[in-house]
């Protein structure tokens, strides 16, 4: 099998029990494979290299420039960023062969449906919501958003410089979560990011959205992305959305009152030090 002329890169810290999949999933039709390391203690970077990854090792920053990183060494222009919990499915890996079939695809882009694997269920389920995101691009025509800023380490997104980008309809495994241990300390540590560039942008969560938000998000992940397929388990993970987002609320809401607390104490002390 000739390979495309895809490189595919890929963040990854302590990853040993997910990055396979996503090697695995890629390496046999694609040029090359990028992994940069941010220190792991496990044995992700042996694996990967055991599997033919290209392993390069630099400090964590923030998702963004990780990512910016990772693609600045890619030789190809065609490029695809995947997660280390994400693997192409055959489907999928058969539609991007057909769109190389006759040389570079004319998009500049391509968006892909990520569809969340739980790592409690054994297939996913029917009719599965898709998260459409770019996800194979030219980079002569798009790259890593150039615009960000360092203070914005989320900003991973693929910013297309000019043309419409295309979809590719088949999924895209996403193994977000290893259990529900690992769900909740992934989601303290990302809500903590999102609530501090919230503050940085000055958006204040008021009440009614405190209150509202916790049941409106968990409809919307049963309904609307359709978890309610996956019986209980969709009710579980549903649950565990609602609290995402209302973690988010609850420590920008705590970052105003410290900033309330620090305007007290030092006006406080301004004026005992006034007498």
């Amino acid at each position: 099998m000739t390979p495309l002329p895809i490189s595919v890169f890929i963040v990854a810290q302590d990853e040993e029990d997910r990055i396979h999949h996503t090697i695995l999933s890629v390496r046999d039709w694609v040029t090359e494979v990028i992994v940069v390391d941010s220190g792991s203690s496990d044995g992700t970077v042996a694996l990967a290299e055991s599997l033919g990854a290209r392993v390069e090792h630099r400090d964590w920053d923030g998702y963004g420039p990780q990512k910016r990183y990772a693609e600045s060494l890619c030789s190809c222009d065609w490029r695809m960023p995947l997660d280390a919990d994400e693997a192409v499915s055959a489907k999928l890996a058969g539609l991007i062969r057909e769109a190389f079939a006759h040389g570079d695809p004319a998009p500049p882009a391509y968006e892909l449906p990520l569809v969340l694997q739980l790592p409690f269920a054994r297939r996913l389920p029917p009719a599965p919501k898709k998260y459409w995101r770019i996800k194979l691009y030219d980079h002569r025509r798009a790259q890593m958003n150039p615009d960000a800023t360092p203070d914005d380490p989320l900003d991973d997104t693929v910013k297309v410089r000019e043309g419409a980008t295309a979809r590719l309809d088949g999924p895209l495994v996403h193994r977000s979560f290893r259990s529900i241990e690992h769900h909740i300390a992934k989601n303290n540590v990302y809500t903590t990011a999102q609530a501090a560039d919230l503050y940085r942008r000055g958006r204040r969560p008021g009440t009614a959205e405190l209150v509202c938000i916790p049941m409106l998000a968990f409809l919307k992940a049963y309904l609307l992305r359709r978890e309610c397929l996956r019986g209980m388990d969709g009710f579980v993970v549903s649950q565990l959305y609602a609290v995402q987002r209302f973690t988010r609320l609850a420590k920008l809401r705590e970052a105003y009152a410290r900033e309330r607390s620090r305007a007290a104490r030092d006006a406080a002390a301004s004026e005992s030090a006034s007498r």
